[in-house]
């Protein structure tokens, strides 16, 4: 009989230390993947500075055309200048005092260092504004990239959790918050209150009864749903949630880098 009891303290022992290294397991491959998913990230914002590159590049070319364009203009004026000079020749020969020249001559180069001013004018700022919306487009989308990213960090998504029959959307949605609440719950420690730092619950997709469209969970820290992806297991085993699982938030392309990393695992744990 002792025996009997020996045994079966063994196997609990051996349930709490399997059960304890499959959740550090989950642990480890939750941080690899997020790992691998920051590398991504910084890779797309290594895209965007490649194509800030290609823009400067591009506004570079334009600024080569509008040198082209000032200096045929430029050779159009010296060109002007000449057939100008032949004509005030022209007119000494018919008689015009040496200092009248000289006046017509320098009023003339005048006029035109004026207008060679203007059009430099005309084309540095051409070049500035082309500048100044390149940047700010770039920024601007890097200011976007960033808050994505940081949205899907504080954020993860409910599957299988079925929708009540309520027309109403303000009741359905307070309603949804407890579901998700009870989910929460369920997955944390008894000393934790995860339940209590959710920002936001958004059904994904259009309404429809009886539906299970997924359920996007917004928290206010990261520390919130890393803590809830490496319990989420506790799900399998609860008889009232056991139809119900929790995933990360992610856009399409982490959706396809998860698959190859989960396929890749599979392929090492086999």
């Amino acid at each position: 009989m002792r025996r009997l009891i020996n045994v079966e303290r063994e196997l609990r022992h051996m349930k709490e230390v399997m059960s304890s290294l499959m959740d550090k397991q989950d642990r480890l491959i939750t941080e690899n993947t997020t790992l691998k998913l920051r590398v991504a990230e910084c890779e797309k914002v290594s895209a965007i500075n490649q194509e800030l590159k290609e823009e400067i590049q591009e506004i570079k070319k334009q600024n080569d055309v509008l040198k082209a364009t000032c200096q045929k203009y430029e050779s159009s004026l010296r060109s002007l200048q000449a057939k100008v000079q032949d004509g005030i020749g022209d007119q000494a020969e018919g008689g015009l005092g040496d200092n009248k020249l000289k006046e017509l001559r320098n009023e003339w180069k005048q006029e035109q260092e004026e207008e060679k001013l203007k059009f430099s004018e005309v084309v540095r700022r051409q070049i500035q504004e082309n500048i100044k919306f390149a940047v700010i487009e770039v920024i601007k989308e890097k200011e976007d990239l960033v808050q994505d990213a940081v949205d899907k960090k504080k954020s993860f998504v409910i599957f299988g959790m079925k929708e009540k029959k309520n027309p109403n959307k303000f009741t359905r949605e307070r309603e949804e918050r407890e579901l998700n609440k009870s989910v929460i719950k369920r997955v944390q420690e008894s000393t934790q209150e995860f339940d209590q730092e959710v920002e936001e619950v958004i059904r994904l997709g259009r309404y429809s009864e009886a539906g299970m469209r997924p359920m996007k969970v917004r928290m206010r820290s990261q520390v919130a749903v890393e803590e809830i992806m490496a319990r989420k297991g506790k799900l399998a085993n609860d008889v009232e949630h056991k139809d119900i699982w929790i995933k990360r938030d992610m856009n399409l392309e982490d959706r396809e880098k998860e698959k190859v990393l989960r396929s890749e695992a599979k392929e090492k744990k086999n």
